[in-house]
């Protein structure tokens, strides 16, 4: 288990242990709680994985005309798998569909722009362990993100040049989600030119891809 892993395990706990949702009035719609969920969730899949879950599982829960807590088990890693994959090849899928459709001119500017922002998923697995300086991040165009890693990398080596060994936290959280990134390089770059097919299609052929899904 990664360390951020630990760290978020040990946060959920904490909250826990401090009263939770009684304490600060949050009812739950779904059994297990969702703090619970995500903490399961995060034990099984790992940080990034785990969150995500946890996020949507909120989101499910924002539902007042629920009034009994129902049952709403953190998915299987087969379940999880299989979600992951179906949803990935129904997305290229109606992407794929959508860009036929488009007139001759607009489906030569869709893979003309495409052609210009597709990433290639070895590069990003090379920047991903590239002094830890956010690297991978511009590389995608997440500049906000990127900037946030130099921060926490310059912020660790002050840290550490003016004698305090907690300059290690930040250095180890950043060496730990680009060791993550290098090894789903795969599947982050897969879903990056994804999303960017979805925008040029909205963009170029005023098609949204979210209405065929």
């Amino acid at each position: 288990m990664s360390p951020l892993a630990r760290i978020l395990l040990w946060l959920i706990t904490f909250y826990q242990r401090r009263g939770g949702g009684e304490r600060f009035l949050v009812s739950c719609n779904f059994e297990p709680s969702c703090s619970r969920y995500t903490h399961e969730a995060i034990a099984r899949f790992g940080a990034i994985d785990g969150m995500r879950l946890g996020h949507a599982r909120i989101h499910r829960c924002n539902r007042p005309d629920l009034l009994d807590p129902i049952g709403d088990p953190v998915p299987s890693s087969e379940e999880y798998l299989e979600e992951v994959m179906l949803k990935d090849e129904r997305l290229q899928d109606a992407i794929r569909e959508a860009a036929a459709e488009l007139p001759p001119e607009k489906r030569r500017a869709y893979y003309d722009a495409l052609a210009r922002t597709i990433k290639d998923p070895d590069t990003y697995a090379v920047l991903s362990y590239a002094l830890m300086l956010g690297v991978r991040h511009f590389y995608l165009g997440r500049i906000g993100r990127g900037l946030m890693d130099v921060f926490a990398v310059l912020f660790g080596i002050v840290l550490l040049v003016g004698g305090s060994p907690l300059g290690l936290l930040p250095l180890m959280v950043v060496f730990t989600l680009d060791l993550f990134a290098l090894m789903s390089s795969q599947k982050i770059v897969r879903r990056h030119n994804l999303e960017r097919s979805k925008a040029l299609l909205k963009k170029i052929g005023g098609v949204r891809i979210g209405d065929r899904l």
